[in-house]
């Protein structure tokens, strides 16, 4: 099943703004791979683990396919000192948190040293997959692939 709420600007596009072509989500007319999916649902999981532990502020993000990412990759008790039970589960958490940071810093480096534009590619992520809107031009589903494919080719996924 899926959902999608969308803030428009100006008019409502008629007819759907998704569909599955051949096993593909595609966005307004930007069909991505599932490997490309599975891109978009990391970035989400990790800039929701990332917010957790740098303290942002984090939307209610949903993946490329519309389900909410509730958790990121971890708990909010995996996450939290304060809530550490010993000294071993403190350093449990403190690995964990320091794996976050880890994986956020590779992350938006390979993100932007895909981007020739100072930011489309991040902007374009972020547009689509923590705001939950679609591309608005041919330009920003080129950024959002970009994004998408530096995530995997950082994460070793072809």
């Amino acid at each position: 099943k899926l959902h999608r709420e969308l803030d428009y600007r100006g008019e409502r596009p008629s007819g759907a703004t998704h569909r599955i072509e051949d096993g593909v989500l595609v966005l307004g007319d930007c069909g991505i791979s599932k490997s490309q999916y599975a891109a978009g649902t990391y970035f989400g999981g990790l800039y929701r683990a990332a917010g957790k532990v740098k303290g942002w502020r984090v939307p209610n993000i949903r993946s490329i396919g519309g389900e909410t990412v509730s958790s990121g990759f971890y708990s909010d008790d995996e996450l939290d000192l304060d809530r550490a039970t010993s000294p071993e589960h403190a350093r449990q958490i403190q690995d964990r948190i320091d794996e976050v940071k880890r994986n956020w810093a590779d992350m938006y480096r390979a993100i932007m040293d895909a981007d020739r534009n100072g930011g489309d590619v991040f902007e374009a992520l972020k547009r689509t997959l923590l705001e939950d809107l679609d591309p608005r031009s041919q330009a920003e589903i080129g950024s959002l692939r970009t994004g998408l494919n530096a995530i995997n080719h950082m994460r070793g996924v072809r």
